[in-house]
């Protein structure tokens, strides 16, 4: 059997891949902990928003939701800043 797959390594492998997480404490988890409940809320909020926008049509309506749920970040930031269709003549 090859040294890389012994244990000792296995177990320092991960250790050295999840080093990170050792060194968190209290707060930078609760402030991780509350960055990921207001992204998902945002998320949350950005797909009502976009199934529910009368002024898109429905294929952007389908394009906005996958996007917002694919890239969170990023969906969310397109969706609300990009122009929407105005399909309602003032």
């Amino acid at each position: 059997m090859s040294q890389l797959l012994t244990r000792p390594m296995w177990k320092a492998r991960l250790k050295i891949m999840l080093g990170f997480i050792g060194g968190l404490g209290g707060p930078e988890l609760a402030v991780l902990f509350l960055g990921f409940v207001l992204l998902m809320l945002a998320s949350l909020f950005a797909v009502i928003h976009c199934a529910r926008n009368r002024r898109l049509s429905d294929a952007n309506r389908i394009i906005g939701i996958i996007v917002i749920l694919l890239v969170p970040v990023v969906g969310i930031i397109i969706y609300l800043v990009l122009p929407r269709e105005d399909n309602h003549p003032q």
